[in-house]
């Protein structure tokens, strides 16, 4: 019985585990215009508004290939 739960245990923590761990890659390449920085992380592009203390994403745009 403990042979089978511990199987049982491994099974699901390997399933829960695996797969996507996020859909954004690692940050290469930024661009500042002024108060907005846009920056390129393999699976997309990102703007952020830096115009004040607190930072916030303007908008996304993801893509199938990587993105310089």
């Amino acid at each position: 019985m403990r042979r089978f739960l511990a199987g049982l245990a491994l099974v699901w923590s390997a399933a829960a585990l695996g797969g996507v761990w996020g859909n954004r890659g690692i940050t290469k390449h930024f661009v500042v215009r002024d108060t907005r920085v846009f920056a390129a992380d393999g699976r997309g592009v990102a703007v952020y508004d830096v115009s004040q203390t607190a930072v916030r994403r303007v908008a996304v745009a993801e893509t199938d290939s990587e993105s310089f």
